[in-house]
């Protein structure tokens, strides 16, 4: 988890910047060969529209959140935990900071959560609202 978010959170806009072969060679061997992805937008569906949907494969992860780095000046993403849950899923508690091109700044608790398969990633869902992300995770609010 430390290689993937270092202590401090990692800016993705900055990342965003590496080239698309080196981040798959990193990623490649985490990630299941049906490996996807969903972003839930919370309830009032305000995400922005790149991030709505499944993507399958690395590619179509990658293209989503390079759309979306887009329209960012900055986001850093920080874990505050990773919480193995019975299930064998992992829940990552996170926190946002952003900052929105033309200047709004957007601070918010966030989180995902990991399913494995054959010790590889297969699934990933990303929650912007924690609320949702700790029913989805069946965690309290503290994150026990």
């Amino acid at each position: 988890m430390r290689m993937i978010f270092p202590p401090g959170g990692r800016d993705l806009v900055e990342d965003s910047q590496l080239n698309r072969a080196a981040v798959r060679e990193a990623l490649g061997a985490l990630l299941h060969p049906d490996f996807e992805a969903e972003w839930h937008i919370g309830s009032d569906g305000s995400a922005p529209t790149p991030m709505r949907g499944v993507a399958k494969g690395f590619d179509a992860y990658w293209d989503r959140y390079q759309d979306f780095l887009e329209t960012m000046e900055s986001f850093r993403l920080t874990p505050e935990d990773v919480i193995e849950l019975e299930d064998g899923r992992v829940a990552i508690p996170s926190h946002v900071v952003a900052r929105v091109r033309g200047g709004v700044e957007l601070e918010y608790p966030s989180g995902a959560i990991w399913e494995l398969e054959d010790g590889l990633i297969s699934r990933i869902d990303e929650y912007a609202d924690r609320a949702e992300f700790d029913r989805a995770a069946g965690v309290s609010p503290s994150g026990g």
